[in-house]
């Protein structure tokens, strides 16, 4: 039987014989690898399989390892890669509300310049806002040290007039979040050295300080711990009135108590309608208040909060 001889034929060839006889559809996929005349006539499949996945090779030989290419990049890694923006450096450093504008450092520690970053402030009597400024005044506070180094705030404080003409006060001055009125430290040093009298007491918590760069004597740590904690500002709605004694059968007062939040709101050193009278036109928002059948607490709660609803125990 005679056998035929068949030449050898290199791989590429029959790979791009058969891409070019398979028919062509409407396909997502034909569309998109697009015709075989279009495609490099080495490669065949593989190298349409990289192409259409995003792969590249290198042109020598040797680079065969694949890389991904930045076009099928995924958005969600994209987002997750991208670095989280901080806040600014004046904002971790200095107590919210204000900007530094002058740094200057001294013997004894760093003294900051700072100013307000708002360009408004509310009246402390009738609330409304004012961007008319009267005058401006420096604050001199303590703040918390910067590794170990003391640190002085002069704040440059505003005062304005007050627009609204129904409004007692014609002038007023503004109000930072974390400064309180006529203190000589911030809120956030305040409640450090709280911390540490609570902790270390007098003598230890002095010590403790001087290392942290915090100048503070035993003494003032423990009125700190003996302080009472200061009420916060929060509207009364349901307030309780009633009398107790500072000393039995000679001396007696007013307390008033909040009775949503259960806490003790003042102590008036005396039981009068005026003194309670005064107190509710200080304070207004009161819609109910309890009491004794006495007559004193009755015509005062009327007098100082007249809308007020009054209820009498037995």
């Amino acid at each position: 039987m005679r056998s035929r001889s068949r030449t050898a034929r290199p791989v590429s060839f029959v790979l791009q014989t058969r891409l070019q006889n398979r028919p062509q559809t409407g396909s997502r996929q034909g569309n998109r690898q697009g015709s075989p005349a279009s495609r490099p006539r080495h490669g065949g499949r593989a190298h349409g399989f990289v192409a259409d996945h995003g792969y590249s090779y290198g042109s020598r030989s040797g680079d065969a390892k694949p890389t991904m290419t930045s076009e099928r990049a995924s958005p969600r890694s994209a987002r997750r890669d991208a670095p989280v923006p901080k806040p600014p450096l004046s904002a971790r450093l200095l107590p919210t509300g204000l900007a530094i504008v002058h740094l200057s450092a001294q013997q004894e520690g760093l003294t900051l310049l700072a100013e307000p970053e708002a360009s408004s402030a509310r009246c402390l009597s009738c609330g409304a806002s004012s961007r008319r400024v009267h005058s401006r005044y420096t604050r001199k506070v303590s703040d918390l040290p910067w590794r170990g180094i003391a640190v002085r705030l002069e704040v440059r404080a505003r005062k304005f007039f007050c627009g609204a003409r129904s409004c007692e006060r014609a002038i007023f001055c503004e109000r930072l979040p974390e400064i309180a009125a006529r203190a000589r430290k911030t809120a956030r040093l305040e409640e450090a050295l709280l911390a540490i009298a609570l902790e270390l007491g007098g003598e230890a918590g002095s010590r403790l300080a001087r290392e942290l760069g915090l100048l503070v004597s035993p003494d003032a740590l423990l009125a700190r711990a003996r302080r009472p904690p200061q009420a916060p500002n929060e509207r009364v709605r349901v307030l309780g009135v009633d009398d107790f004694a500072f000393r039995k059968g000679n001396a007696y007062g007013t307390i008033l108590v909040d009775l949503e939040r259960r806490r003790v709101v003042d102590l008036l050193p005396e039981c009068s309608q005026e003194g309670l009278a005064s107190w509710l036109r200080r304070h207004p928002g009161v819609e109910v208040a309890t009491r004794d059948r006495s007559r004193i607490y009755k015509e005062g709660i009327a007098k100082g909060a007249p809308e007020a609803v009054q209820v009498a125990d037995r």
